[in-house]
């Protein structure tokens, strides 16, 4: 059983799941680096704070694209909820917003043979 999951940021798609704290660090770490992430440090009200950043301009940074949380945390607070409505029965139904289209009732790729 996971008690940590690694996931991507914009699209909140779960990436790999972690049974400890410090292996779902190291792989965002490993999963930020690899994709051209660097480790910004900075200065929140007189705490020094490290995170993965992309530079965009002379001191401005993006935010990495990979993040972690508990599973718990995950699922009620990160993958919302949003309503389709099923192509075949036409009934409105609810999945999570990280859905891919071949497994998306509302779409034509989820009926294709």
């Amino acid at each position: 059983m996971t008690s940590f999951v690694m996931y991507h940021v914009k699209s909140t798609v779960l990436i790999r799941g972690y049974s400890s704290l410090s292996a779902a660090r190291r792989g965002m770490r490993t999963s930020n680096r690899n994709a051209g992430w660097i480790r910004v440090c900075r200065c929140n009200n007189g705490v020094s704070e490290t995170e993965w950043c992309l530079p965009v301009n002379d001191g401005e940074y993006a935010a990495g694209p990979y993040a972690i949380a508990t599973e718990q945390n995950y699922y009620q607070h990160v993958v919302k909820v949003r309503t389709v409505r099923n192509l075949m029965t036409g009934t409105d139904i609810e999945i999570p917003s990280n859905t891919p289209a071949s497994c998306d009732p509302s779409t034509e790729t989820y009926w294709s043979a």
